[in-house]
């Protein structure tokens, strides 16, 4: 079962939530709107098989299906990704 960390809009968040599958819509329990996935920095290791997009590394979103892919792509753009590396 994955773990992901969950933000809302209103501020709201959940942290290291333990949910059925990579497509479970989690509501937010402050506001009742739907709350975005964030990598988890305690399973940052587990990646879906849809891979992991990220939206703010380049002009479109990157989607990654490894470590190993998201690594070399920093590299390749010179870019820091902290707690995912």
């Amino acid at each position: 079962m994955p773990i992901y960390d969950f933000t809302c809009k209103c501020g709201n968040s959940l942290i290291n939530e333990l949910v059925n599958s990579h497509n479970t819509t989690m509501f937010c329990n402050k506001c009742n709107g739907i709350m975005q996935k964030k990598i988890s920095l305690f399973a940052n290791h587990t990646y879906p098989k849809e891979g992991i997009t990220l939206k703010h590394v380049a002009k479109e979103p990157v989607t990654f299906h490894s470590r190993r892919e998201m690594k070399a792509y920093a590299t390749k753009h010179n870019l820091i990704l902290g707690a995912l590396e």
